[in-house]
């Protein structure tokens, strides 16, 4: 089973992400998301966080808008194969998980757009 969902998130999501529309998002509905979730281990700043995690001020302007889609829809998977990603997690103590709610694109479209603001 575990070989099905790593053969499905390996082949399918990444077509899925990259055909991403940017301009469905809600910032309004992507900060209640940054609330629930993204708040514990991120500021809204542009300066780490005390368990390393970046601020998001300036974040679409440090990435693109493709590659924090595709690493907030699936870090764990996205940091083997990405260059500035395995950048990003190196010597950190803690690698920023894969949340059931960011495999909603609806919900990364969200948090996009509320970076944006930012």
């Amino acid at each position: 089973m575990k070989c099905v969902i790593s053969c499905i998130l390996a082949f399918c999501l990444p077509a899925m992400v990259s055909a991403a529309d940017f301009s469905t998002g809600d910032a309004a509905k992507g900060k209640a998301i940054y609330d629930q979730i993204c708040v514990h281990c991120h500021h809204l700043t542009d300066e780490a966080s005390a368990v390393g995690a970046p601020g998001f001020k300036g974040v679409t302007k440090r990435r693109t808008l493709e590659w924090i889609n595709e690493w907030i829809s699936g870090p764990e998977a996205f940091v083997k194969k990405d260059a500035a990603a395995k950048e990003l997690v190196k010597g950190k103590p803690i690698v920023m998980p894969t949340f059931p709610e960011m495999q909603v694109e609806q919900n990364r479209m969200d948090i996009i757009a509320f970076l944006k603001t930012l």
